[in-house]
């Protein structure tokens, strides 16, 4: 394992900027939507707290199942949970599911190092929360600006 005392000052300086960007912006995001976050629905809707939950589960089922390719490439399918709550959720939320949910086998400080850990945890959040952040304003704009175009953005991102 590559300690971080061994890495140059600019590779640990863009470590440490991203850990801290990432951790930011989803604790932003999360300040931002906390309203979200405490909503639990009700018996005819499931809430935004179960999807996080829901979305949690399954995109750590997907992180822990690798799929084996025929050339022993192992590759995890959690793409898939990570876009549906970037889709669904609040962008605070959907960041929250981003780090949480793609955690995957390897423990930190025994298997990874904590700095690649966190690295890629908050490289997670800062990714699927400001691209959540942007997609749900851009519908938004569109729905204000006239909804049918706003409708037709939901669908061509999720065919895509």
């Amino acid at each position: 394992m590559t300690r971080v005392r061994t890495l140059k000052r600019p590779a640990r300086a863009y470590i440490m900027a991203v850990i801290i960007a990432g951790f930011s912006v989803t604790a932003a995001l999360l300040w931002f939507d906390r309203g979200a976050l405490v909503n639990t629905g009700d018996s005819s809707h499931a809430g935004d707290l179960f999807m996080v939950a829901f979305f949690v589960l399954f995109g750590l089922i997907a992180s822990f199942s690798p799929v084996g390719t025929p050339g022993g490439v192992m590759l995890t399918v959690s793409l898939a949970p990570l876009y549906a709550a970037v889709l669904t959720l609040a962008a605070g939320p959907a960041a929250l599911v981003a780090m949480l949910g793609s955690i995957d086998q390897r423990l930190p400080g025994r298997d990874i190092p904590w700095h690649r850990f966190l690295f890629n945890r908050a490289l997670f959040g800062l990714v699927y929360g400001v691209s959540g952040a942007v997609f749900h304003l851009l519908v938004n704009l569109q729905a204000a600006s006239g909804g049918a175009i706003g409708t037709s953005l939901k669908y061509v991102s999720a065919a895509l």
